[in-house]
């Protein structure tokens, strides 16, 4: 809050800022100590922000091997993901993307590091399951050459994070 009053003593005031030739002084009441307290609360916070943005900000991501045979061992890279996530992986037709009854929900789970990286390696399943409705599914094996989407999620609801790759049959 900026005060004008005319002064006796010029010197009388230590927070005045300036003084008018008419004898007017303006300052600020306690300005340059909360001025010094807060700079370096300011400055600390903005560094913890600039620190933590690019974890933050930084989106998930999967990759895997480019062709996988089923029956047989398969292979992912996590990175991305918020620090000792617990992650899933559904496997999904690709030209079933986004459709509901198409694909299987791997059992198993598994955790991220620290750094919200990790590397899973589970079996590629036979097979999948195709829904029609909700007490009529069959049994499909993936077909030679097909695509797979390979859906990475975080099981908690909290810090929910998906990420998708997609593979070859072969």
């Amino acid at each position: 809050m900026c005060v004008s009053r005319k002064l006796a003593d010029p010197a009388a005031d230590l927070h005045r800022s300036a003084v008018t030739p008419s004898g007017t002084a303006t300052w600020q009441h306690g300005a340059m100590p909360r001025l010094l307290l807060a700079a370096p609360l300011v400055a600390a916070l903005a560094l913890s922000l600039a620190v933590s943005a690019p974890v933050a900000s930084a989106a998930p991501k999967v990759t895997v091997q480019k062709k996988v045979k089923p029956g047989k061992r398969a292979a992912a890279r996590l990175a991305g993901f918020p620090a000792r996530a617990r992650v899933m992986i559904q496997l999904q037709p690709t030209a079933y993307r986004d459709g509901n009854g198409f694909g299987i929900a791997l059992k198993r789970r598994w955790r991220t590091n620290a750094k919200g990286r990790g590397g899973i390696r589970f079996r590629m399943p036979r097979h999948y399951f195709a829904c029609s409705s909700f007490d009529d599914c069959s049994r499909k094996r993936w077909r030679r050459g097909s695509r797979v989407d390979v859906n990475v999620c975080t099981l908690d609801p909290r810090t929910a994070a998906c990420a998708r790759a997609v593979a070859r049959i072969r």
